[in-house]
């Protein structure tokens, strides 16, 4: 096997796992067939068997019946959606991390800034006293 036929052939299994995950939305519980993924991925149908049980094996999805049912796996899903970024170029998600705190955690988290800030704070004040305390010439 050369190098442009294993090239190939994890193409082809990208291109099934994409369309597992395109066809089923991400979720367990929907099963596409074999047929359906076949077409979508442009896998020829004679291909599909081999490549749906190296997925199978990776446990990137799960046969549901011997009718040809497929369901992705939290671990397929993973690697679809990196597969997705990758292809579009992203590398990195389009998104910002939220993270919401309650005003405690907020204030724990935050209380060594504002303990340095009051002491700044403080700091210019005393400064600015002791410069209207002493007298100007003019």
């Amino acid at each position: 096997m050369t190098m442009s036929d294993v090239q190939r052939r994890q193409a082809q299994r990208d291109d099934y796992l994409v369309a597992v995950y395109e066809l089923s939305g991400g979720n367990p519980l929907s099963w596409p067939s074999d047929r359906d993924i076949a077409v979508r991925a442009g896998i020829p149908e004679a291909d599909i068997m081999s490549i749906a049980m190296n997925a199978e094996s990776d446990r990137l999805v799960e046969f549901k019946t011997a009718g040809g049912l497929v369901s992705i796996t939290p671990a397929g899903t993973r690697r679809a959606e990196a597969l997705i970024l990758e292809r579009e170029g992203a590398g990195q998600p389009k998104y910002a991390s939220v993270v919401l705190l309650t005003d405690e955690q907020l204030l724990r988290t935050l209380e060594p800034l504002l303990g340095k800030l009051r002491a700044a704070l403080d700091s210019a004040r005393s400064l600015w006293g002791q410069l209207e305390s002493q007298p100007t010439s003019c």
